[in-house]
């Protein structure tokens, strides 16, 4: 995992991450296309901008995603199709690790406060739950709702 000197940042990049995989999923014509292009603009903020630049980057072939994107989105798909929370996606952020040498990607799954309907205490993210990933097969595996931290299948999304 990453040092607590680098969690600000991380933070970031989850709601970033989160913000991201949001504008991903409900990207589903071309009028949100105009949308992200207009949210682009240089009178919108930057978090905004960047979203809605990657929107367009991911509507790219899938092989310009990185792992840690295609990561991301699959368990973002696999935490709504096995209802892991009832959270909307807004309200969600993912702390990935790639984990050098080890056979899994992590995920942390965690609560995102930065939006009014979310709820909480913005300058926090608890910890929901984990979900590791296969680097080899992709299949799933979460701790969500073991009080011994075991972790158990999930169907991929």
């Amino acid at each position: 995992m990453t040092n607590h000197k680098e969690r600000p940042f991380l933070r970031s990049k989850a709601i970033l991450l989160s913000a991201l995989l949001v504008a991903f999923l409900s990207c589903k014509s071309a009028q949100n296309t105009e949308t992200a292009a207009k949210a682009a603009s240089p009178q919108t903020n930057p978090p905004q901008a960047a979203a809605a630049k990657e929107t367009t980057a991911q509507a790219a072939p899938k092989d310009d995603q990185s792992e840690e994107d295609k990561t991301v989105i699959a368990v973002s798909k696999a935490i709504r199709k096995n209802h892991l929370t009832d959270r909307d996606d807004e309200c969600l952020a993912f702390q990935f690790d790639a984990r050098p040498g080890e056979e899994f990607y992590v995920v942390e799954v965690r609560e995102n406060h930065h939006y009014a309907k979310c709820g909480g205490d913005p300058k926090t993210s608890p910890r929901l739950f984990t979900v590791r990933v296969s680097k080899k097969t992709g299949k799933m595996s979460t701790d969500q709702g073991s009080s011994s931290g075991a972790y158990r299948p999930i169907e991929e999304g």
